[in-house]
């Protein structure tokens, strides 16, 4: 049973990636808020994260900063799933600790095809350095 956690203020931007996610056999839960994908993190160790960046109060920036303080990329891949679409925030985002990057809309096949690289352990190394 391969669990991924959902992190995502917007419960029908939730919704939607349940139910991709649930199509493809993978058993989802769900958090709202940065703070409640930390303690999710921690507690019950998903196989993969997927976390929308703009969140308020503790964003997905902020959440897998603290994610990866007790967690690797390794042990926790995580995907950035963002509107945001700037290379800034790609960069940004690798160098938070994302190990992927995607913008809204998203094309539901490369997204498939990523979730099951990452859980596949292909992760490899950021795209971007920390120095980026």
């Amino acid at each position: 049973m391969i669990e991924i956690l959902v992190v995502d203020d917007s419960p029908p931007n939730r919704e939607l990636l349940r139910a991709v996610l649930e199509h493809c056999g993978y058993v989802v839960f769900e958090a709202g808020t940065g703070a409640e994908a930390v303690a999710h993190a921690r507690n019950r160790t998903p196989a993969l994260i997927l976390m929308d960046l703009q969140m308020p109060e503790l964003d997905g920036y902020q959440a897998i900063a603290a994610i990866r303080e007790f967690a690797s990329p390794e042990e926790i891949p995580a995907i950035a799933v963002t509107a945001y679409a700037m290379i800034e925030d790609e960069q940004k985002a690798y160098r938070a600790g994302f190990n992927f990057y995607m913008t809204k809309p998203l094309q539901l096949a490369h997204f498939r095809k990523e979730v099951a690289r990452l859980l596949e352990g292909k992760a490899g190394d950021n795209r971007f350095t920390a120095g980026a």
